[in-house]
């Protein structure tokens, strides 16, 4: 596989990341647009792209969708592997970042509103000091949360050949790269680990969402974050289960 890769606070200058939001999946169980559903009032793709700007110097946005393509003024990408999911999202964002001279990807799905500028601003010094193939939260209910992580332009041969073969993973995509991981005892400086990567997959669970960054997470979330995450392999176990 070979192509032609023809708020200030928080930002990386000079160290060449691209935010790049991912809103390319079908939303089966929502019933409805899901990155244009609105979140507090704003639409989802708007505020996830709103949050990786306050972070990244340059912001691509990632769909096959015209209208939410329109919703939104940073310029869109389309996936050069048709239907293969979240990886194909990565994968053009990968090339654009490697055409572009920069050093990788803030990679951030369009439905987890309740990331923020300070934990995106977290992933991108962690890529930068880790010099690690990729960085990922290890907190949520995968272990690692893969669609809220940093991917360097080296990882393009890995995510081709695992285009190429069907391995759409990217669970399994972290695993091969050994992935640097942030501990929840670190992510709590920025966010609540336990909440910040849930993501709103039907419209009962964009509600509660909301009805949490209403209230405060604090007040939601009364118990203390794990010490260490689930083991990555587990993850991936009950990710083949699926």
């Amino acid at each position: 596989m070979s192509y032609d890769a023809g708020e200030n606070m928080g930002k990386l200058p000079g160290v060449g990341r691209l935010g790049a939001v991912l809103a390319g999946g079908r939303a089966r169980r929502f019933a409805g647009c899901k990155a244009r559903s609105p979140f507090l009032g704003e639409p989802m793709v708007v505020r996830a792209v709103r949050m990786i700007e306050a972070t990244c110097e340059e912001v691509v946005l990632v769909t096959g969708d015209p209208g939410i393509a329109a919703a939104v003024e940073c310029e869109v990408l389309r996936d050069r592997v048709p239907d293969a999911g979240p990886l194909a999202g990565l994968h053009a964002s990968l090339l654009e970042a490697l055409r572009r001279e920069m050093k990788g990807v803030i990679l951030v799905g369009c439905d987890m509103p309740l990331i923020s500028p300070a934990l995106l601003s977290l992933i991108g010094q962690e890529g930068l000091t880790s010099e690690a193939l990729a960085v990922a939260p290890a907190a949520g209910p995968k272990g690692l949360e893969p669609l809220c992580a940093w991917y360097r332009t080296e990882c393009l041969d890995e995510v081709e050949r695992r285009l190429l073969a069907g391995h759409r993973s990217l669970l399994a995509l972290l695993s091969a790269l050994g992935a640097h991981r942030i501990l929840p005892a670190h992510l709590a400086h920025v966010c609540e680990p336990a909440t910040a990567f849930r993501s709103a997959n039907t419209k009962a669970e964009l509600k509660s969402l909301e009805a949490m960054a209403t209230v405060g997470l604090s007040s939601i979330e009364s118990l203390a974050p794990p010490e260490c995450p689930p083991p990555l392999e587990a993850t991936l176990a009950l990710e083949a289960t699926r």
